[in-house]
C-alpha cells in the first residue's frame, strides 16, 4: 500500500472561535449518531472526516461538520484531517471538498497547500487550474504560468491565459465572454487593468459591477458614463467612496450618501470642507505578517518571500492598513511585488516622477484609498491634477491640506519639493515652483555671488578698473543690509538669488530660502535619489537646477568659481587691504564684493565694511579734525613703595565688577575712576591706568587722564588706524582667543601701566611701533625697533629704556639688540634695578624667566594651577613692588630669584573658589600710602575684586 505523505501542520488563518447559538447547536447534534456508529468517542474528528469521506459531495454533512469545527475552534484541524485522508485514499473528491472549505473560510494557506499536495490526482488538471487561479489572484503570474505548464493552452486554462497578459503585457484582444464577473473584477483589481474590466463588464451589460471597478480604478469618465446608463453602488464604504471620486453627495438629484451621517463627515473632510483624523480600525480577521517576506528576503530565499507576499494579497492584505512599515519597505526592494496592493504612500512616490497623463487615474485611485482629509490624500489629488491638468483637483488638495509640500521629480535622479501657495493662481504656476520664486537678479560683472566649500563664487567678468576711483565715505556692515559679506564663506554652498533669497545647501540637499523675515521660510528644496549628488565637480548645483534659477547656461555666463580675487582699481586694491588689516583677517581679500550705487559709484564690501567709490577727482578738500584745548597736567607726587611685609596681606573684603569692558564700563581698572569724557563723535577703545589714565579711541586719538579727572588733560592723534575716522579701529580681540594674532600690532593697539621703582607711573603704547606716554611730557615714540611692527609684550626700566618681546613671544628685543629665549610663549615682562623678569606659558605650563643684562636665567615659578587642557589661558600676571616681583595666579607672591623661596602673600582659596577661565589674568592694582600702608585690588575674571591691604 502506497503511503502518503502527511500533510504539514500549518499556521492558523481564520476567523476568531465563536461559540454557536442554540439553533446551530441542534445541526451539530444531528452528526451524534453518525458519530456513535464511526465508534469514536475519545475524539470526534476522525469521525467526522469518515463521514465525509463517505460522501464528500453532501453539502450539509460538510456545512454541519464546519460548523461544529468552528465551535471548537478547530477548523484548521478539519480541514487537515479531511486533505489527509483524501491523499492517503486518493480521493479527489475528498480532497475538493478539504479545498472548498479553505476557500470558503478563508484559509487561503491551506488551500494552496493542498492543491500544491493534491496535482497528481487529477488527471483532468481541475486542480492545477485552480492553483493557477489562486497565484494569479496572489499576484503571482510567474508562479501561476509555472503551474499551468503545458496546460496553459487548452480551453479550460482561457482565463489563465487572459490573466497573464493582464499582468505581463499588452490588453488581451479576445473578449472574456468564457470568464465570470467576479472573476474579471478580481483580474482587474490585482492586476491593476481597470479599463479593461470596466469595458469588459459594460459589454456584458453588467454596470453595476462595472461602476465599483471604475471606482477602484479611479476612472472619473467611465464612472460618469455608468451613472448615465443607470449604475448605482451598493450603499456603504463603496457609495462615499464615488461621492469623493465625483466631488459630490448627489448624482441627478439623487443622494449617494447622507451627508448628516459619518460618511457625510468623511466626504467634507475629503473634499477639504472639514478636518477629519481617525486611527485606522483594526481588522478583526488577523493576516499572516508580511515582515516574515523580509526576512526571507534578508536570507537570500527570494522564492520563499514571493510566495509569502502572494499569500498575503491572495487572503486580502492589500484592502488593510495594516504593516505600513513592513509594506513601505518591501515595495522599495521589491515594486513589482505587491502590485495594485500597493500603499497609496507608495503610489505617491512613484507617481512624483510621472508625467503622463494617463497615470492621473492611479493617484485618484490612491487618493480614494488613503484616510480622508490627510495630506496623504492631498498629495495625492496634487498627482492627480497635476498629470491631468484638472485645476479643481490642485484646489482641493490645498483645502486639504493648506500650504501642503508636494514632491516631483525635477530631473532624473533628483526630486523638487515646496509648499503649494496660499491661494491658487493659475495651474502651471502652482505645479512649477520655480515660478514661486521673485525674479534673479544677476549682480555686477566680478561681483560676489555666494560660496561653496569655503570657495567663493563669482559673476562672470571683472569689476570696473578702466578709470580713477576715489573713496567717498566707507561703514559697518548693517545686519540687514545689501552686502552679502558675512552671509557666505560656510563648508557647503550659498548662492544669492536676489534680495533675500538663497540657495544653501550640500550635495544631498539644496534649499532656496527666503531670509527677508525674522523667520527664514523654505520656497523649494531639491533632494537626490540614491546614488545620486545635486553637485557638479566644481561643487556648483547640476545645469539643471542652475539653468531654472539663474537662466539658461548660467554655467557658463553667470557664475564662476574664484579662488584668487580679481583684479581692480588701486584705491579699491589699497581700500580692501587696509580694511582687511583692520578685521586681522588675511583672507579677506578673496571675499569682496563689488555693488553699483548709480551714478558712476560703487560699494565695495570687505572685511565687514563697505566703501562707497565715485570716479573722478574729488571736489573738497577733507579738513583736520579739531582736538579740545591741552592743559599742562600737574606733577604727580607719588609715594616711594615700602619693605614688601614679610607676613601675609590682610584681607578687606571683595566687590563686585563687570567681567566684559564695554564703552559705557571701559574697563575693571578703572573702577574707581569717573567715566572718561571723550571728544564728540569718537568711541572709546582701550584704557589703562589706576590713577592717572590712558584712553585710546577707535579713531587712533590719546587721551591723557590725571588722577580723579574726568576730562584729558590732552587728546593726541598718536596712531593711524587702518580705516580713516571713527571705528578705524576693530574691537580688540581677546588675547586668548586668537593666538594666531599678534598681541599688539598697526591693528591691534595695546596700553601698558609701567611702575617704577618710586612708584611713578607711565605708559607704554605697543602698535606698530612702541610709543612712551608720561603725562609730563610729550609722547615719545620709538624708532628703534623699525624692523619689528608687532609684539607680544613690552616695558620700561628706571632708565626710561624699552624692553620688548617680539610678536611670537620667543625673542628680547632691546635698542642693545636682541636675545632669542629658551622658551616660547613669552607675554609679559617687568623691569627692577636690576634685571628683566620674564612670564610665559608653553603648552600649558607657566615659565619664569630673568635677565640680568647678560644672559638669561630661568627659574622655577611657585605651584600654580594646571592648566595644560587649556595652553592659552595665561592664568599669571606679574607686578612690581619697588625691586620686588609679584606673580598673581590663584593666589600672590613674592617671587625669589633663586626660584626656591618664593614667599605667598595671599592664602590659597578655598575648593570651588579659584575658577580660572579663557582670560587674561589682570595684574594687581598697587597703592602706596604713607606710613608704609599698601592696597593691593586684584580683579578676579570672575566678577569680583578682592581687596587686600599691609595692614
Amino acid at each position: 500500500m502506497t503511503t502518503i505523505q502527511r500533510l504539514p501542520r500549518l499556521p492558523s488563518i481564520r476567523l476568531p472561535g465563536t461559540r454557536l447559538p442554540l439553533g446551530l447547536l441542534v445541526g451539530v447534534l444531528a452528526l451524534s449518531p453518525i458519530l456513535g456508529v464511526h465508534g469514536h468517542d475519545d475524539d470526534p474528528l476522525e469521525a467526522i472526516v469518515s463521514m465525509i469521506a463517505s460522501s464528500p459531495d453532501d453539502r450539509s454533512r460538510v456545512e454541519r461538520a464546519v460548523l461544529w469545527a468552528r465551535d471548537q475552534q478547530r477548523v484548521d484541524e478539519l480541514i487537515d484531517a479531511i486533505a489527509e485522508h483524501g491523499l492517503q485514499h486518493r480521493s479527489l473528491a475528498t480532497v475538493q471538498a478539504a479545498i472548498d472549505i479553505a476557500t470558503e473560510k478563508e484559509y487561503y494557506e491551506r488551500a494552496v497547500a493542498i492543491l500544491e499536495a493534491s496535482v497528481e490526482l487529477d488527471p483532468s488538471s481541475g486542480i492545477r487550474h485552480q492553483l493557477a487561479s489562486m497565484w494569479l489572484a496572489g499576484g503571482w503570474p510567474q508562479q501561476a504560468r509555472q503551474v499551468a505548464s503545458d496546460h496553459l493552452s487548452s480551453d479550460r486554462f482561457v482565463d489563465i491565459r487572459i490573466g497573464l497578459q493582464l499582468f505581463e503585457g499588452p490588453l488581451p484582444s479576445t473578449t472574456a465572454a468564457q470568464i465570470s464577473s467576479s472573476r474579471v473584477k478580481l483580474l482587474a483589481a490585482r492586476s491593476g487593468r481597470w479599463q479593461w474590466g470596466v469595458a469588459q463588464l459594460q459589454h456584458r451589460g453588467e454596470v453595476a459591477a462595472a461602476l465599483e471597478i471604475a471606482i477602484s480604478g479611479g476612472l472619473v469618465a467611465e464612472a460618469r458614463q455608468l451613472l448615465t446608463l443607470g449604475a448605482r453602488p451598493e450603499e456603504g464604504p463603496m457609495s462615499l467612496r464615488l461621492a469623493r471620486l465625483l466631488g459630490q453627495t448627489h448624482w441627478q438629484g439623487e443622494p449617494l450618501i447622507d451627508r448628516d451621517t459619518e460618511d457625510g463627515t468623511r466626504w467634507r473632510a475629503s473634499m477639504g470642507f472639514d478636518t477629519l483624523w481617525r486611527s485606522i480600525p483594526p481588522r478583526p480577521d488577523p493576516l499572516a505578517s508580511l515582515s516574515s517576506a523580509l526576512e526571507q528576503l534578508d536570507g537570500a530565499d527570494e522564492a520563499a518571500a514571493r510566495r509569502t507576499v502572494a499569500l498575503w494579497r491572495l487572503a486580502g492584505g492589500g484592502n488593510n492598513d495594516q504593516e505600513l512599515i513592513t509594506r513601505l519597505i518591501l515595495d522599495q526592494r521589491k515594486p513589482t511585488w505587491l502590485g495594485a496592493d500597493r500603499l497609496p504612500q507608495s503610489i505617491e512616490r512613484q507617481l512624483r516622477q510621472s508625467f503622463r497623463p494617463q497615470d492621473a487615474h492611479l493617484a485618484i485611485s490612491a487618493a480614494l484609498r488613503a484616510i480622508e482629509g490627510t495630506p496623504l490624500e492631498a498629495r495625492l489629488w496634487f498627482q492627480a491634477g497635476r498629470l491631468s491638468d484638472q485645476p479643481e483637483q490642485i484646489q482641493r488638495s490645498m483645502r486639504i491640506a493648506p500650504r501642503g509640500e508636494v514632491s516631483v521629480q525635477w530631473s532624473p535622479g533628483i526630486d523638487a519639493r515646496w509648499k503649494l501657495p496660499d491661494q491658487f493662481t493659475h495651474l502651471s504656476e502652482v505645479c512649477d515652483p520655480i515660478a514661486l520664486l521673485p525674479p534673479t537678479t544677476l549682480p555686477a560683472a566680478g561681483a560676489l555671488m555666494g560660496s561653496v566649500a569655503g570657495i567663493p563664487v563669482r559673476r562672470v567678468g571683472l569689476p570696473p578698473s578702466d578709470r580713477q576711483f576715489h573713496l567717498d565715505h566707507w561703514q559697518l556692515h548693517s545686519p540687514g543690509g545689501d552686502s552679502i559679506a558675512g552671509k557666505i564663506g560656510g563648508r557647503g554652498l550659498s548662492l544669492r538669488i536676489t534680495d533675500g533669497v538663497w540657495l544653501r545647501g550640500d550635495d544631498r540637499s539644496l534649499q532656496v530660502i527666503d531670509t527677508s523675515n525674522p523667520v527664514e521660510r523654505v520656497l523649494i528644496r531639491w533632494l537626490p535619489r540614491k546614488g545620486s549628488s545635486l553637485l557638479d565637480r566644481d561643487g556648483l548645483p547640476r545645469a539643471e537646477i542652475l539653468d531654472q534659477i539663474f537662466g539658461s547656461s548660467a554655467r557658463q555666463d553667470c557664475l564662476r568659481v574664484a579662488t584668487v580675487p580679481p583684479p581692480m582699481e588701486l584705491a579699491m586694491q589699497t581700500f580692501c587691504e587696509d580694511a582687511g588689516r583692520r578685521a586681522r583677517d588675511t583672507e579677506s581679500m578673496r571675499w569682496i564684493n563689488f555693488r553699483p550705487a548709480g551714478n558712476q559709484h560703487w560699494w565695495v564690501d570687505v572685511a565687514g565694511v563697505s566703501g562707497l567709490f565715485f570716479s573722478g577727482f574729488p571736489d573738497c578738500v577733507i579738513a583736520d579734525r579739531t582736538l579740545p584745548q591741552e592743559t599742562v597736567p600737574a606733577s604727580s607726587i607719588e609715594t616711594i613703595p615700602g619693605p614688601l611685609p614679610s607676613s601675609p596681606l590682610h584681607h578687606l573684603g571683595t566687590r563686585q565688577h563687570g567681567i566684559e569692558p564695554t564703552a559705557q564700563q571701559p574697563s575693571i581698572d578703572a573702577i574707581d575712576a569717573p567715566r572718561p569724557l571723550l571728544p564728540s563723535g569718537e568711541r572709546w577703545l582701550l584704557s589703562a591706568g589706576h590713577r592717572q589714565r590712558v584712553v585710546l579711541t577707535d579713531s587712533g586719538l590719546v587721551g591723557y587722564f590725571e588722577s580723579g579727572a574726568s576730562r584729558a588733560s590732552w587728546w593726541k592723534e598718536l596712531l593711524t588706524p587702518p580705516l580713516p575716522g571713527v571705528g578705524g579701529f576693530a574691537p580688540l580681540p581677546a588675547a586668548t582667543v586668537r593666538p594666531d594674532l599678534p598681541w599688539a600690532d598697526g591693528a591691534t593697539p595695546r596700553l601698558i601701566e609701567v611702575h617704577d621703582g618710586d612708584g611713578a607711573r607711565r605708559f607704554l603704547l605697543l602698535a606698530n611701533r612702541p610709543t612712551i606716554i608720561d603725562g609730563s611730557l610729550d609722547p615719545q615714540p620709538c624708532d628703534t625697533f623699525a624692523d619689528t611692527d608687532a609684539f607680544a609684550a613690552g616695558t620700561i626700566d628706571d632708565e626710561g629704556q624699552l624692553w620688548l618681546i617680539d610678536a611670537s613671544g620667543q625673542r628680547l628685543l632691546s635698542r642693545a639688540g636682541s636675545e632669542p629665549l629658551p622658551r616660547s610663549g613669552a607675554y609679559q615682562l617687568i623691569a627692577t634695578a636690576d634685571r628683566i623678569v620674564i612670564l610665559g606659558i608653553e603648552k600649558g605650563q607657566t615659565w619664569l624667566m630673568q635677565f640680568d643684562g647678560h644672559s638669561l636665567q630661568e627659574f622655577s615659578p611657585p605651584p600654580l594651577p594646571d592648566e595644560r587642557d587649556r595652553p592659552h589661558l595665561r592664568v599669571a600676571s606679574l607686578a612690581r613692588w619697588g625691586d620686588e616681583v609679584l606673580l598673581l595666579a590663584d593666589r600672590l607672591w613674592r617671587i625669589s630669584s633663586d626660584g626656591k623661596s618664593h614667599q605667598a602673600l595671599t592664602p590659597a582659596p578655598d575648593d570651588g573658589v579659584y575658577r580660572p577661565v579663557h582670560w587674561v589674568q589682570s595684574a594687581p592694582r598697587i597703592t602706596h600710602g604713607p606710613a608704609a600702608s599698601t592696597l593691593i585690588e586684584i580683579d578676579r575674571p570672575w566678577g569680583v575684586t578682592e581687596i587686600w591691604s599691609t595692614r
